[in-house]
């Protein structure tokens, strides 16, 4: 096993603050949205996969993103309901519920009377596949085993997350842990609430 130090080289671990983060227009100009980190790549127009948070506070299509897989997890408000092209629909009523759909059809936004907040990630499919845990204190140990790159959101509070091999890794309030070849094993966080996202990358051929 790694030792703490080494472990922390080899994992390539970032916490990025809300300093950092991109405020930038919808594709469907109708807002805007606060992007928390994003991952780029030389064969792709655009980002591979994007983590970012954006306030609604009206009814309205939601922008289209050709070939991206989206998790949309309610965060601040009372309820929004996405209807989407197919016919299904995603009711989120109470904090943390989430929605996770195709970026590439036809997705309406209906509010119930209030402004919300949302977590928003996407991944190109083709490319990468991510999923989205929220974590508390109170919850067991989540599994990180497959995961390329884990990013850990804090949004109720600092959170402290533990590795497998016992490391202690801070992540202040609304700051976004970044780390990169994670080791596999129980990983538990502490002391807050965090959004957890896992992406982990597909064999490509280009």
């Amino acid at each position: 096993m790694l030792t703490p130090d080494r472990e922390i080289t080899s994992m390539k671990v970032q916490v990025l603050k809300p300093d950092s983060f991109k405020r930038m227009p919808w594709q469907n100009g109708r807002g805007s949205t606060t992007e928390l980190h994003a991952e780029e790549h030389d064969n792709y127009e655009g980002p591979v996969w994007r983590i970012s948070m954006a306030d609604v506070s009206s009814d309205g299509p939601f922008s289209h993103f050709e070939g991206y897989d989206r998790t949309l997890t309610l965060v601040k408000g009372p309820a929004m309901m996405l209807h989407h092209e197919s016919g299904a629909k995603d009711v989120l009523e109470q904090r943390f519920a989430m929605a996770t759909f195709k970026g590439d059809i036809r997705t309406h936004a209906t509010l119930h009377g209030e402004e919300i907040q949302d977590f928003n990630v996407f991944s190109l499919r083709h490319y990468c596949r991510h999923t989205v845990a929220i974590v508390t204190p109170a919850r067991d140990p989540w599994l990180c085993t497959d995961a390329t790159t884990l990013l850990v959101f804090a949004i109720d509070g600092d959170v402290q997350v533990t590795s497998p091999s016992g490391k202690v890794l801070e992540v202040p309030h609304n700051s976004l842990l970044r780390i990169e070849q994670p080791l596999q094993g129980d990983w538990r966080a502490s002391t807050g609430t965090a959004i957890v996202t896992s992406v982990v990358l597909r064999a490509v051929t280009y």
